[in-house]
């Protein structure tokens, strides 16, 4: 009777033991790494409002550890969103068919969002007036992060 067999079935069992192992530490990584961000937006939600109570922009700092220090850039990043419900779309649809807008709609009709935001960005940035017609049927809003620049 030969052992071959019993010595897949040992590897076998290795195999199986070895994959949970895995799966186990991959679970611990993935619940600390939770842990971590949301630390980190806790923290990041005191040092905004300690930048903005100070009028701050951006700072640099030295990391690391011993004599190997690294620089890095804390700065606040504006991001514009502007957001479509589904309950709005017709009249969104209307609106922007009302000014001068109505090209972002296509034959359909249907709005093809990025470019409804990527405009509604670029009249922001230009200063330039959004309509009110469609304005009312969108929810735009800034949302400030903190980021870091590693230089």
């Amino acid at each position: 009777m030969s052992d071959e067999p019993k010595s897949n079935i040992k590897e076998l069992n290795k195999q199986l033991k070895s994959f949970v192992e895995l799966d186990d530490e991959i679970k611990a990584f993935e619940k600390k790494a939770k842990e971590l961000k949301e630390k980190k937006a806790k923290q990041e939600d005191l040092l905004l409002q300690m930048f903005i109570d100070s009028d701050i922009t951006n700072i640099s700092v030295l990391t690391g550890e011993g004599k190997i220090k690294k620089p890095a850039t804390i700065f606040i990043k504006s991001q514009t969103f502007i957001n479509v419900t589904k309950e709005n779309k017709e009249t969104l649809i209307k609106a922007l068919e009302e000014t001068e807008l109505r090209s972002l709609v296509k034959i359909e009709p249907i709005v093809n969002t990025a470019s409804l935001q990527a405009e509604i960005r670029r009249m922001i940035k230009e200063g330039e007036e959004i309509p009110e017609k469609v304005k009312s049927e969108l929810s735009i809003f800034d949302k400030f992060t903190m980021n870091i620049r590693r230089n």
